[in-house]
C-alpha cells in the first residue's frame, strides 16, 4: 500500500472510530453525529476527525459565528464521512503540480482539480490547511497527462458587503445558495467572514449588459444613442470625484449609489464606471402651479448646488431650470437666481422667515434646529433623514396656515456643533414660542437650559435619553428610552395575556441589545405579577425543547432579538413543532418572518397612515423622496409640527400649550405622560400589530 493510501486509510479509520463513539440525531430528515468539542480543538481538528470540511461544519452549525468553545455541541452530517468521500482512485505516482497564488485556500484548489482537501493534505504531508503564496503542491490525480483544472461556466455575480453579525450561513440563505458555492466563489473566506468583507455571490441569469459611458458609446464600443439602459446611465469617475459628490450630482443618496455599485463600498478611483440608477437619470422638473418669487444668491466658498438647493428647499433641477448658464459646477462669486418658497438670509446655515401672515390671527414663532450635514460628506445618510424631516415640517405649516394660524419659521443647520449652537442661542431671534430639536444628545443640555430660562416649549424629536438635570416641564421627549417603553409594553402584555405562560427565548447577543433589554423588562414585570415564565437560550439545535416547555399550553413565545440573522435559522425549526396554542412575539426589524406562524405580533411606534392628499402635496413640492428607510422622516416632521403648533395659544404675551387628544396624525400617535419627579413629558404611545395567519391587522394603539 503506497503512502497516500496508507495516510487516507488512517484518516478514514480515525474518522470512523470517532463517529462510532458519538450519538446520532435526525434533524429534518438528515442524520448527524452529535459531537462535544474537546480542549485544544479547532475547526480543522474536528473536521479531520470526521473527514469533513470547515465549510460543511459552518453549514451544519450556524452558531459557529461566535467561535468554537470547549464543551460546545456540534452536528456532523453522517453522509459526508463515507469511504468514497475520502479515498480517490489514484497511486502515489499520479499527481500534477500546482503553485499557490494569492488568496487561494486548499478548499479552492481542491475544487479546481476535483479532489478532496484531505487527499491534498495527506499527499503533501501537511500539518494543517495553512498554505503560502508560491508554495508548490502535488495534487493527486488519476492521469496527470490529461489533467485540465476544472472550471465552471462563467456565472453572473453580484457583490455583497458583509455586515455586523452576518455569517457564511446567513449570507448563503439570503441568496439561496449553499455555503460550498459561496466559498467556491470566495476561497479567501473558507474559514469565516468579517464585517466589511466584499463577497462575490453567484446568481442565476445572463451576463450583465455592457457598461455605457456618458458619451453614448458602450465600453465595448457598441453605439448607444441615449447612454441609458435598463440599469440607468454610466458615470466615469473623474480625478478628485468622491461618492458623495457624484451622488449629489445625480440627486440621490450615497446608500442608493453604493447599492447599485457594491464594488464602490471600499472607495472609487479615476476611471471607474458607476451605474446611476434609472430613477435618478431624469430628476423631476419644477412643478407648475406653485407660485414663487425669486431672489439672488451669491455663491460663497465651499458651497455646492446641492447645499444651496437644500438651503432653499428646492431640487437641483429647479435651480438649473432658471440658471441655464450653470452646467455642473459653481464657484465662489457666481450669482444665482433662486425661486423662493421661503426667504433666506445670507448665512448659509440659517433658513429664515417662512411667514404665512394672516390679519388678526394667532402669530407663532417656531425654531427648528436640524443637522443637514451640508458642510461634510453625508456618508451615513443622516443628513438626508433630517432634510426629509424638514420637508414634513413645511407641509404641516401649510396646513396650519389653512387653520387660521400664521407661522414665522426659523430653521438652523446646527450640525453636531455645541459651540455654534451656544452662539445661536444668544441671538434675540431665538426667543420663539416653540423649538423643535436639536438632533443630537450632546446638544440637548444647551437647548434645555435655554428653554427653561425663557419658558419656551421644546420638543426633542430623536433623542431617547435625556439627563435628569436637563428635564423640566417645558420639555417634551418624542422618542422614549427603551427602558421606559419596554416597561410600559411589558405591563400591557401581562394584562393581555394574563392566563398565558411566557417563554423568553434569548440569543447570544450583547447584554444591552434591544432584544435583551426587552426580555429583561418583561421578566421583571412577570416576576412582580407572579406569572409563569421560562427563560432559555435558543439555537437551531435545541429549538425542539420548546415542544416540551410549551406543549398545548397557552403560551407567549418571545424571540428576544431584533436581529434577523439571529432568528432566521431557528424559525423553521419552531414552525415544524406546530405549537398551535402559542403566540409568537417578534420585532419590527424582521416582521416578515412572522408570517410563517398562525398567530404572531410585534410592537411599533409608527404605523402606515399617510393620506393621498399628503402624498400628492409632497410629490408636487419636492418630487420623489430621498431613501431613508422606515419610518418616513418627513412624516415624523409633519406629525410633530402639526400636533404642537395646533396646541399653542397666545394671548397678549402669554403662551400656553394645550395638548389635545384625537388630533389626526399620519404616522404616529402621541400620549405625553409627565414625570412627577422632573416635570418632563415623555411620549408613551405605541401600537401592537398582529399577524392572524393571513394578514397583518390594523394596529391597536395603547396610550
Amino acid at each position: 500500500m503506497n503512502k497516500l493510501l496508507l495516510a487516507l486509510s488512517l484518516l478514514l479509520l480515525s474518522a470512523v472510530a470517532t463517529a462510532q463513539s458519538c450519538p446520532t440525531k435526525n434533524i429534518g430528515g438528515i442524520n448527524y453525529y452529535v459531537y462535544t468539542v474537546e480542549a485544544g480543538e479547532g475547526l480543522f481538528a474536528v473536521g479531520r476527525k470526521f473527514g469533513v470540511s470547515q465549510a460543511q461544519l459552518h453549514e451544519s452549525n450556524p452558531h459557529l459565528r461566535e467561535g468554537l468553545k470547549v464543551g460546545q455541541t456540534l452536528l456532523i452530517p453522517v453522509a459526508v464521512t463515507s469511504v468514497t468521500a475520502l479515498q480517490p482512485d489514484i497511486t502515489s505516482a499520479n499527481y500534477t503540480e500546482h503553485t499557490v497564488v494569492a488568496q487561494q485556500t486548499l478548499y479552492a484548489i481542491s475544487k479546481i482539480y476535483g479532489v478532496s482537501v484531505e487527499a491534498i493534505i495527506a499527499f503533501n504531508a501537511l500539518s494543517s490547511e495553512k498554505i503560502q503564496v508560491g508554495q508548490l503542491l502535488k495534487i493527486p490525480v488519476a492521469n496527470p497527462k490529461q489533467v485540465t483544472p476544472q472550471t465552471t461556466a462563467k456565472k453572473k455575480t453580484v457583490t455583497h458587503e458583509v455586515r455586523a453579525r452576518e455569517t457564511l450561513y446567513s449570507i448563503s440563505k439570503k441568496y439561496h445558495i449553499s455555503i460550498n458555492e459561496l466559498v467556491e466563489a470566495n476561497p479567501n473566506v473558507a474559514n469565516g467572514v468579517n464585517k466589511g468583507d466584499v463577497l462575490h455571490i453567484p446568481v442565476a441569469g445572463e451576463e450583465p449588459a455592457p457598461a455605457v459611458a456618458p458619451s453614448g458609446k458602450s465600453v465595448t464600443g457598441q453605439p448607444n444613442e441615449t447612454g441609458v439602459n435598463q440599469s440607468g446611465i454610466r458615470h466615469v469617475v473623474k480625478q478628485g470625484e468622491t461618492l458623495y459628490g457624484i451622488s449629489r450630482r445625480y440627486e440621490l443618496d450615497v446608500a442608493t449609489l453604493t447599492e447599485a455599485n457594491p464594488q464602490s463600498a471600499k472607495g472609487i478611483k479615476t476611471g471607474d464606471i458607476l451605474v446611476i440608477p434609472a430613477q435618478s437619470v431624469s430628476p423631476p422638473e419644477p412643478q407648475s402651479g406653485i407660485p414663487f418669487q425669486t431672489t439672488v444668491h451669491i455663491v460663497s466658498d465651499h458651497e455646492t448646488l446641492y447645499s444651496i438647493s437644500k438651503m432653499y428647499g428646492l431640487s437641483i433641477s429647479e435651480l438649473l431650470s432658471i440658471n441655464k448658464e450653470i452646467k455642473e459646477t459653481i464657484k465662489a462669486g457666481d450669482i444665482l437666481q433662486v425661486p423662493l418658497r421661503l426667504t433666506s438670509t445670507t448665512n448659509a446655515a440659517v433658513y429664515d422667515n417662512f411667514v404665512t401672515p394672516l390679519a388678526n390671527k394667532p402669530h407663532l414663532k417656531v425654531a427648528v434646529l436640524m443637522a443637514f450635514m451640508s458642510d461634510i460628506a453625508n456618508l451615513d445618510g443622516s443628513g438626508d433623514r433630517f432634510i426629509e424631516f424638514y420637508k414634513g415640517v413645511l407641509i404641516a405649516l401649510e396646513r396650519i396656515k389653512k387653520n387660521g394660524v400664521s407661522i414665522e419659521l426659523h430653521v438652523y443647520d446646527v450640525g453636531r456643533s455645541t459651540t455654534a449652537l451656544d452662539t445661536l442661542l444668544k441671538k434675540p431671534e431665538m426667543l420663539v414660542d416653540l423649538i423643535i430639536g436639536p438632533v443630537f444628545p450632546e446638544q440637548v443640555s444647551l437647548v434645555s437650559d435655554f428653554a427653561r430660562q425663557n419658558g419656551i416649549y421644546t420638543v426633542t424629536p430623536f433623542t431617547s435619553h435625556i439627563e435628569k438635570r436637563d428635564k423640566h416641564h417645558h420639555l417634551f421627549q418624542f422618542n422614549p428610552s427603551f427602558e421606559e417603553l419596554f416597561t410600559t409594553i411589558a405591563e400591557q402584555l401581562t394584562r393581555l395575556y394574563a392566563k398565558h405562560t411566557f417563554v423568553i427565548a434569548r440569543f447570544n447577543g450583547a447584554a444591552d441589545s434591544k432584544g435583551n433589554l426587552f426580555a429583561n423588562a418583561l421578566r421583571q414585570t412577570l416576576n412582580s405579577n407572579r406569572m409563569a415564565v421560562h427563560d432559555i437560550f435558543i439555537t437551531p439545535d435545541n429549538a425542539d425543547t420548546l415542544k416540551t416547555l410549551i406543549g398545548n399550553k397557552k403560551t407567549v413565545l418571545i424571540l428576544a432579538s431584533n436581529e434577523q440573522a439571529d432568528v432566521q435559522p431557528v424559525i423553521p425549526r419552531i414552525k415544524d413543532l406546530a405549537l398551535n396554542a402559542c403566540t409568537v412575539w417578534g420585532f419590527e426589524e424582521w416582521r416578515d418572518l412572522l408570517t410563517v406562524f398562525s398567530d404572531a405580533c410585534y410592537y411599533s411606534l409608527f404605523y402606515s397612515g399617510e393620506t393621498e392628499a399628503y402624498s400628492q402635496t409632497y410629490h408636487r413640492w419636492f418630487g420623489r423622496r430621498l431613501r431613508t428607510g422606515k419610518p418616513l422622516y418627513d412624516l415624523i416632521g409633519y406629525d410633530i409640527t402639526y400636533y404642537f403648533c395646533s396646541g399653542i395659544y397666545k394671548a397678549d404675551n402669554s403662551v400656553t400649550l394645550r395638548l389635545q387628544p384625537n388630533i389626526p396624525m399620519l404616522q404616529s400617535r402621541f400620549n405625553f405622560v409627565q414625570e412627577s419627579a422632573t416635570g418632563l413629558y415623555v411620549n408613551r404611545s405605541y401600537c401592537l400589530i398582529r399577524w392572524n395567519g393571513q394578514s397583518f391587522e390594523q394596529p391597536v394603539f395603547y396610550e
